[in-house]
């Protein structure tokens, strides 16, 4: 190993089964210099061989099982009204934190995306408005007449990682938990 580092510094490129061994200088040099700038050093590069590439294809195996799928989450809700985390309150304003949660679409899509609030029986009724789009905080204007209990459901089109980007398909964001509906007057 003592050979190889000194070989190495002396500017011999080092052929080795597995990889070879060459240093490389940074920046341009007359011939004449006794040192390196300041601030430069010198690059060590270790390069794979046609050998380490073949045994690497021969013996290892590589086993996907499967892709995580980011859908995006709520995390939290919050009833303005009673500034609490386990009811809502009709016709008053819920704030919903999480990841993923901006909702947009295609104009073809329009009528399907946005924040609806699902019955146990599957009856969708979408928020009357939304007052605040972003990526983790949805802020929506409750619909007055909602009763009962209720699952909260995003649907967009925009990608976990990337709002900006539309996908092929809609995605949908549902909370873990339906929330008892107030009649509104808190």
């Amino acid at each position: 190993m003592e050979l190889i580092k000194y070989l190495t510094a002396d500017g011999f490129k080092i052929k080795l089964p597995l990889f070879a061994i060459n240093l490389r200088t940074p920046g341009e040099y007359s011939g004449i210099e006794t040192q390196l700038a300041d601030g430069l050093s010198l690059d060590v590069r270790i390069q794979p061989t046609n050998e380490f590439r073949n045994y690497i294809k021969e013996r290892v195996t590589l086993v996907i099982d499967g892709i995580e799928k980011n859908n995006g989450m709520i995390g939290l809700i919050r009833d303005e009204a009673t500034d609490s985390a386990d009811s809502i309150t009709a016709g008053d304003v819920l704030d919903i934190y999480g990841i993923g949660l901006k909702t947009d679409g295609a104009p073809e899509n329009a009528h399907l995306t946005g924040v609806w609030f699902v019955t146990p029986d599957g009856i969708r009724q979408r928020a009357k408005r939304i007052i605040i789009n972003r990526p983790k905080m949805l802020k929506v204007l409750i619909p007055a007449d909602l009763q009962g209990l209720n699952y909260i459901e995003v649907v967009t089109q925009t990608s976990v990682t990337n709002p900006t980007l539309f996908l092929k398909y809609l995605r949908t964001i549902r909370s873990e938990v339906a929330y008892r509906t107030n009649d509104g007057n808190v």
